[in-house]
């Protein structure tokens, strides 16, 4: 295209919080990792013109200078220049290059579908207000579930506060599978609401509740019709959640969705089909409400709608009404459509009114066993349990340093994070001082490569690498670690734990200055978490803010006390817990004393012997 990005910006007619939105929804169609903000392509430039220059320069390297200027032109803010260069270069028109991709509405990889309908149905659930089915919804969090607010207006005061009590509930896994020929129910989980059950929400506009109402597209703004729900265990570290992400914008018309929804209150149901929009065009289409043709029932109302990458790009929210209210142009469909709000505003407004989602609280969802079989007991470890959870939820914290007093349990609480990490989500890594502190650093390539199941990158010595050592770790090793394990992760977070530090020194070559490398690059692995064990080395200046230190202490009456109260109550003992608290503690106690080094397996084998005692009763 002929107009430089110097021309098109002395056309522009438009704020910058509207041109970002332009600049991120014209990347539509590339993969949501590349995608990126104008703030942060414009994140060194203050003035909204150098800012909005730099956006356009990089949509034209980035091919989608093309798509940017035409939402540019629809949008109506420019200054008419845009629209008719490109009628003169007759760009809108010219589809001889472009036909095949058009009209295959864009194409899904198998593997991307295949995984984004497992995720989906494990994610999505049905929503229940005292015993009636009310709608659909989609796990965001641990413990966040989100639907559409009309599906819940009952569980709302009249002056629209949120009720103290509510018995509503959380239904998963309600789908049928086919078995010899026939379908099956499968068995579904139920989740309470929490107590405290509100975490936020918008109303959708009045108009909107009244059926079949003609609906004047003005109306929509700042009425996401959204609420977050907190429930009452956090099933998320099992089943996962859908990343809220700014960049999942709507995809444009002709483009595929996907949305699982309790249709009419049964078994799940999935269905496919396109955006829509209607003519004449209006501005609150699709930026305000999307339109499609996804088939739909009542209860689908909350569903999760996602593209076809399987990004969350929004919520169904329901039918959309053939014109416009009274006394408004009409603004007619060319048949029945749905509506939905996009995901952008609903994080928008997160942002505004809750600023950041709450992370799980350890008292509602407590890791009480390392093995339930045999109550193998976590006693004493809530806080650094939350800070784990803190790790999962907010790339802010990557780095976790433990120390702690002796005989504190210092090492055992790997185990627990461990534990408390699933496999589904999470690829764990051990990498034991003991093992590592001899061999060099290509050998621990290797040897972390033989832990995760693939071959090990091809590595250049670094005797035949033209460079300083700092240089061939930063270069060429770190790289091709995350890399390697970029590709075996497969969408889960990556966790190195380095254990016992404080006992082996890391003397192999060049095996610790790389793990200050890694360290010092953390940054650009979102994906990635290191805890380092007895570390006693000062970590580097630079990933300081995101590195977080936790120090274990010994075990109080108040811990053996809480743990054996929450198990009780797990395992529906009804017996005072006082005498066993009283008898594990002191002897706890007597044993820090005689024999400190065995104190907390020995408390741990007696809280084990009064469960398993009790159970077998």
């Amino acid at each position: 295209m002929n107009i430089s990005p110097a021309d098109a910006l002395s056309a522009l007619k438009t704020t910058r919080r509207e041109f970002g939105a332009m600049f991120i929804q014209a990347q539509n169609r590339l993969p949501i990792n590349e995608r990126y903000e104008l703030e942060t392509i414009a994140i060194d430039t203050t003035d909204d013109p150098s800012a909005l220059l730099k956006a356009l320069g990089y949509a034209q390297i980035n091919q989608f200078y093309e798509p940017l200027l035409t939402l540019i032109v629809q949008s109506g803010l420019e200054s008419g220049m845009i629209a008719q260069a490109m009628i003169d270069q007759n760009t809108s028109i010219n589809q001889t290059t472009l036909q095949s991709i058009a009209n295959a509405n864009g194409f899904t990889e198998p593997h991307t579908y295949y995984q984004g309908i497992a995720k989906g149905m494990k994610w999505t659930g049905k929503l229940i207000i005292p015993g009636q089915h009310a709608g659909t919804g989609i796990l965001i969090g641990p413990n966040l579930f989100l639907s559409a607010w009309h599906v819940v207006k009952s569980l709302f005061n009249p002056d629209r506060s949120p009720k103290r009590a509510v018995s509503a509930v959380v239904e998963f896994d309600n789908y049928l599978y086919l078995k010899q020929g026939l379908y099956n129910q499968n068995d579904s989980e139920t989740v309470k609401l929490h107590q405290d059950w509100h975490v936020g929400h918008c109303r959708c506009h009045d108009q909107e509740l009244i059926a079949g109402s003609p609906l004047n597209p003005d109306c929509f703004e700042n009425n996401w019709d959204y609420v977050i729900l907190r429930l009452e265990r956090a099933v998320g570290f099992d089943r996962g959640w859908a990343k809220l992400d700014s960049r999942a914008v709507v995809p444009p018309e002709q483009q595929k969705i996907v949305i699982f929804q309790h249709a009419g209150g049964e078994a799940m149901r999935i269905d496919e089909n396109v955006i829509t929009g209607i003519q004449p065009s209006h501005p609150s289409i699709p930026k305000h409400r999307f339109l499609h043709l996804t088939n739909t029932l009542g209860g689908s109302s909350g569903g999760p709608c996602f593209d076809k990458e399987f990004s969350l790009i929004g919520i169904h929210q329901g039918s959309w009404p053939e014109q416009t209210a009274q006394g408004t142009p009409a603004v007619a469909t060319a048949r029945a459509r749905n509506r939905g709000v996009p995901i952008v505003n609903i994080i928008e407004h997160i942002k505004k009114t809750i600023t950041e989602l709450p992370l799980p609280l350890v008292q509602d969802s407590p890791l009480y066993w390392l093995r339930e079989e045999s109550f193998e007991p976590i006693i004493g470890c809530d806080a650094f349990q939350s800070q784990i959870w803190s790790m999962v939820l907010r790339q802010e914290a990557q780095v976790l340093s433990i120390t702690g007093e002796p005989y504190s349990g210092k090492s055992f609480l790997l185990k627990v994070a461990q534990t408390l990490l699933s496999d589904q989500r999470h690829l764990k890594i051990n990498l034991p001082a003991e093992r590592i502190s001899k061999i060099e650093v290509t050998e621990l390539l290797a040897f972390i490569s033989s832990e995760i199941g693939v071959q090990p990158p091809p590595l250049t010595a670094f005797s035949d690498f033209d460079n300083t050592a700092p240089m061939w770790l930063r270069n060429h090793i770190a790289p091709e670690l995350t890399n390697m394990l970029n590709l075996a992760r497969n969408g889960r977070l990556v966790w190195l734990f380095l254990s016992d530090l404080n006992r082996f020194n890391l003397e192999g070559a060049h095996v610790a200055e790389f793990v200050l490398t890694l360290l010092d690059t953390i940054q650009s692995y979102p994906w990635l978490r290191i805890v380092l064990d007895g570390n006693a080395s000062p970590l580097p200046q630079a990933i300081r803010p995101l590195a977080r230190e936790y120090r274990s202490r010994t075990v109080t009456r108040a811990d053996v006390a809480d743990y054996l109260g929450r198990s009780f109550t797990r395992l529906e003992i009804h017996e005072d817990t006082a005498p066993s608290t009283r008898a594990l503690f002191k002897a706890y106690q007597r044993n820090l004393i005689e024999r400190p080094e065995s104190a907390l397996s020995e408390l741990r084998n007696m809280a084990m012997d009064i469960l398993n005692d009790i159970v077998d009763q």
